[in-house]
């Protein structure tokens, strides 16, 4: 008997444990604003919860030394300049939101309602827009997007379902949405076009020899592909009309979207104060009226066991519920500490992004005592506000490289380096992979050619032959 109950308490120390790494997992990487969402939703759901007023006014704005001075002021005319600018600088330092423009989204999204979907089918397809890069492109394989869709969306899907929903957004206008790049964004839009001999043989130019078309080997092309320089020329016409960015930038004018900040930080003397934003969040308690019911054991007919056997799971729950929240603003406020310690120097300046150092998940990881899984979750929805901006926290990751002197050079850096070298040049002979990486060898920064156009791809800048054109 004794084994038995021993190995039930075991079974269900384990099934809490794994209950509350899921969780965790989950509420890691939501925003903030979805986290308030969650929370109003387990009120709902559990009565074992209740909402803690008395936390909600511990949670209350801070009084600040102007803020007393304004109190001798009866009318605003009759408070001096300097304390009136900054009531409104520490406002609009509040107020401060990262905007995005959604005309073009709004246009997109409206397609979705023409496909006669399915509600849990529209709810992946909604999702999948909202994971367009700013060129219009998916950067993440199917099955981390199905993973992505049951942790944070809690919708089950499959990787078939997921695919076949990409392939009708490819046909969304403007054409080319959800690709994975260039290559197959071109692709797509070859093939909606009517068909022609030359719309062939321009499919398997990029279908075929895309690395040759990128470094202009036109004639080793032609030679491959047994075709004439004519044909080849109205081939390479029709590729060169094509969009190689079909969203470029997602821009427009019409409504926006606010983005709230999960931490604020400060800096002062030297001093970085981090905090976190846990005022959107509604406050939550046990409820009392559930634990003074499971603090004694049930007593009577089997209706009052069953009742106390519910209060008791849902108080576990709501004890569940409870800690995971705990544990999240632990292990955000870690994994923000160790960012903050590798860019402090970024943070101490004024918005200098020359002072953002190489950092990598698995470095914060180290630091903060947690897994890399558990960074990557953390740091992909969230946002910091600093007094130069809102940032999101991805921006203060950074590859490194090993510059020609020695030194470690941010990527970021390189980046910009490539990005200014493609502005200035010119535009009726653009550079090649290989000339811009002999120019920014020049500037310092020795890459590959691989390297070059592994970083003009993230850029979104196209090749050569399409920049050309443009």
């Amino acid at each position: 008997m004794k084994q038995t109950l021993e190995q039930q308490q075991t079974q269900r120390q384990v099934q809490t444990a794994r209950a509350m790494q899921v969780l965790l997992s989950s509420l890691l990487e939501m925003p903030i604003t979805d986290l308030a969402q969650r929370v109003e939703r387990e009120l709902l759901d559990n009565p074992a919860l209740e909402a803690d007023s008395e936390a909600d006014e511990a949670f209350a704005e801070p009084t600040t030394p102007d803020a007393d001075a304004l109190d001798d002021y009866r009318v605003e005319d009759d408070i001096p300049e300097d304390i009136l600018q900054r009531r409104r600088d520490d406002e609009d330092r509040r107020q401060r939101q990262i905007v995005a423009t959604e005309s073009m989204l709004d246009g997109i999204y409206a397609q979705v309602a023409e496909l006669g979907l399915s509600p849990r089918e529209e709810a992946v397809m909604r999702y999948l827009i909202g994971s367009l890069d700013a060129h219009g492109f998916i950067d993440r394989d199917t099955a981390t997007i199905v993973d992505e869709l049951a942790f944070s969306e809690y919708i089950d899907t499959d990787e078939a379902t997921v695919e076949r929903l990409l392939g009708l957004l490819h046909h969304f206008d403007p054409i080319g949405l959800g690709t994975r790049g260039v290559r197959d964004c071109l692709l797509v839009q070859l093939d909606s076009l009517p068909p022609s001999p030359e719309v062939a043989t321009a499919r398997r130019i990029i279908a075929d020899h895309y690395d040759a078309f990128l470094h202009q080997q036109w004639d080793a092309i032609a030679t491959l592909m047994a075709i004439d320089a004519d044909a080849f020329a109205r081939a390479t016409a029709i590729i060169r009309r094509l969009n190689p960015r079909p969203a470029n930038g997602l821009g427009g004018s019409g409504p926006v979207q606010t983005l709230v900040p999960d931490f604020t930080l400060s800096a002062e003397d030297g001093r970085i104060d981090i905090q976190q934003n846990t005022r959107a969040i509604p406050a939550i308690r046990l409820s009392t009226a559930y634990t003074d019911l499971v603090a004694q054991e049930p007593r009577g007919d089997k209706a009052a066991r069953d009742a106390y056997t519910i209060a008791r799971d849902k108080v576990l729950s709501a004890q569940t519920f409870i800690e995971g929240l705990r544990r999240r603003q632990s292990t955000l406020q870690r994994i923000m500490t160790a960012i903050v310690r590798r860019q402090r120097d970024f943070f101490l300046s004024d918005d200098n992004d020359e002072m953002i150092q190489p950092l990598t998940l698995r470095e914060v990881a180290e630091t903060a005592e947690v897994d890399v899984s558990t960074v990557s979750r953390a740091v992909g929805t969230k946002y910091v506000q600093t007094p130069y901006g809102i940032y999101p926290l991805r921006r203060f990751f950074e590859s490194s490289f090993t510059a020609a002197d020695g030194t470690t050079v941010a990527a970021r850096k390189a980046k910009a380096a490539l990005k200014a070298l493609v502005a200035t040049e010119d535009p009726h002979h653009p550079m090649n992979d290989d000339a811009l990486a002999a120019a920014l060898k020049a500037q310092g920064y020795t890459l590959s050619r691989r390297t070059v156009a592994k970083y003009r791809g993230l850029l979104g800048i196209p090749p050569s032959t399409l920049r050309s054109h443009q």
